[in-house]
């Protein structure tokens, strides 16, 4: 599926999902491969369809409160590291986004992915969307990334990210995000006042000789 304008990859993809499958991703045993059936190397926090599926849920969700439900904190807390990011490995236009280009825990490249699926717009972006289990067609859809023609632009609303649940995730930890910080800097006025504006006024001369 090709969007020829700026696609927002949040819009893609269900919002309603049986809960096993958070649970199978979230559990990285093999048994929990097992018991959901075909494809039993899917149901774990490595897996494309897995960081897809957990990330689209906690930009999802990040909108609807300002805290995050016990889903997207177990997610974002997801232990042991790998490298490359496995929802966007072969996009190296997504480098700029953050978590692409060095090892990170799983948890931090959900959050991660999570961010740029909602305040990242992409142009070009050729999105496939698949379900997660082939063989329930009642599965949800995923956002799989094919390729991206160009760098992205990444912005916050500045009325609204002091109580944002993700934002504020993503100042817990932002040497894991820089170049996203970086990208919504560049794009987002008007943040003075805020904890996000703050946070980059301390921080001024490390983002002016990045």
């Amino acid at each position: 599926m090709s969007r020829n304008n700026y696609a927002r990859i949040k819009n893609f993809g269900c919002s309603t999902v049986s809960p096993n499958y958070y649970s199978a991703c979230l559990d990285n045993t093999v048994d929990a491969g097992f018991l959901m059936g075909a494809n039993p190397q899917t149901w774990n926090s490595r897996s494309q369809e897995c960081q897809s599926l957990l990330s689209q849920y906690v930009a999802e969700n990040s909108n609807k409160s300002n805290q995050l439900d016990d889903i997207s904190i177990a997610a974002i807390n997801l232990q042991g590291k790998g490298f490359p990011n496995p929802i966007a490995s072969c996009n190296t236009n997504l480098s700029d986004v953050g978590g692409f280009i060095k090892e990170q825990s799983y948890g931090s490249q959900i959050l991660g992915n999570a961010a740029w699926m909602k305040y990242c717009k992409f142009d070009n972006a050729n999105i496939f969307m698949t379900n997660i289990n082939p063989n329930d067609p009642s599965s949800p859809l995923v956002p799989i990334l094919r390729g991206i023609d160009k760098k992205s632009i990444c912005t916050v609303d500045p009325s609204k990210v002091d109580n944002d649940p993700l934002m504020n995730a993503i100042l817990q930890n932002p040497q894991d995000h820089v170049t996203l910080l970086q990208n919504i800097r560049n794009n987002t006025p008007n943040l003075g006042g805020t904890r996000l504006g703050n946070f980059y006024q301390v921080n001024n001369n490390y983002f002016n000789n990045l």
